[in-house]
């Protein structure tokens, strides 16, 4: 009876330490804390964002764009971390959160897999955007376990969507600048035409002017003849008279042709001055019109070269291939 007892106590001994060393590799198996073994991946990790494009303002103190990533696929408890390439070339972890969240980094650290295997967390760009920081481009973000093993990755393009309706408007300044430039040459055209036609006018106001005087002239002429022949039926009637009379009547014809003949001669120099004063008017007119048309065309076209240059130089650089807005 007693060797029968010892030996029952003895079985649940030994069956009790089998237990407990069983119970021990399984805890050693399964057991642990809240994030797995590295390198225990399922194959199926996937990353997506809210957004491919996400707008960067270049230069700013703080970018005020949000990114979600989604991870699924993980191995539940697994903790991942988020890195991204700056401008310099060098892995930035976003996942870390800054002091403040508008500074930046991540929402939700450390970033642990549930127990679907998933996750989420924003990161604020924030203070990426700074000089010498972050910079445009398309990326890819990789997702990486403890031991920096890339488990998946996910594209990511930063574009200055903030300044892209500063290019567009800069080349319309450009075009509305050629635009009024070309409108402006039209009208100095048109300005330079209607000195010519002013010019023409002139021109045929002065031979009128010129015309008027010759005819003048020629009544002048007309009436010299006139009294020429007067003279000469003086003389005619005169042969039929004594000698005083013909005397007084050949005084009378000089007196006649003398006048006759200044009167020519006053009549050619009225002319004379006339036409003179005709053709330097006609130049006169002529020379401030196109030295009015010259400087209006000069003026126009460097307030057009001026806004033009300016225009161009308020563009931005040019959309990059990778930013659709």
């Amino acid at each position: 009876m007693i060797s029968t007892a010892m030996m029952t106590k003895r079985s649940g001994f030994l069956l009790m330490a089998m237990g407990l060393l069983a119970g021990l590799v399984m805890a050693t198996m399964f057991g642990g804390g809240s994030t797995a073994n590295a390198g225990s991946h399922t194959g199926f990790e996937e990353v997506r964002t809210n957004g491919v494009e996400q707008n960067f303002t270049t230069g700013t103190s703080r970018e005020k764009t949000m990114v979600w990533f989604y991870g699924s696929g993980f191995t539940p408890g697994e903790n991942s971390t988020i890195l991204v390439t700056d401008g310099n070339g060098v892995l930035t972890d976003i996942t870390i959160p800054a002091g403040k969240q508008k500074d930046g980094g991540g929402t939700v650290y450390p970033l642990v897999a549930n127990e679907h295997g998933a996750w989420a967390t924003m990161w604020t760009i924030g203070r990426f955007t700074r000089k010498g920081v972050g910079s445009e481009g398309i990326f890819t973000v990789l997702i990486v376990d403890d031991n920096f093993k890339t488990v998946a990755t996910a594209p990511l393009a930063l574009c200055n969507n903030v300044d892209r309706p500063a290019i567009t408007a800069g080349v319309a300044g450009v075009e509305a600048a050629a635009a009024v430039a070309a409108v402006d040459a039209v009208a100095a055209v048109a300005a330079v035409e209607a000195v010519a036609a002013v010019a023409a006018v002139d021109a045929v106001a002065a031979v009128a002017a010129v015309e008027a005087v010759a005819a003048v002239a020629a009544v002048a002429a007309v009436d010299a003849v006139a009294a020429v022949a007067a003279v000469a039926a003086v003389d005619a009637v005169a042969a039929a008279f004594p000698a005083a009379a013909v005397a007084a009547v050949a005084a009378v014809a000089a007196v006649a042709a003398v006048d006759a003949v200044a009167a020519v001669a006053a009549v050619e120099a009225v002319a004379a001055v006339a036409a003179a004063d005709a053709v330097a008017a006609v130049a006169a007119v002529a020379g401030v019109d196109a030295v009015a048309a010259v400087a209006a065309v000069e003026a126009v076209a460097a307030a057009d070269a001026v806004a033009a240059v300016t225009a161009v130089e308020e563009v931005p650089g040019d959309v990059p291939s990778f930013c659709a807005n």
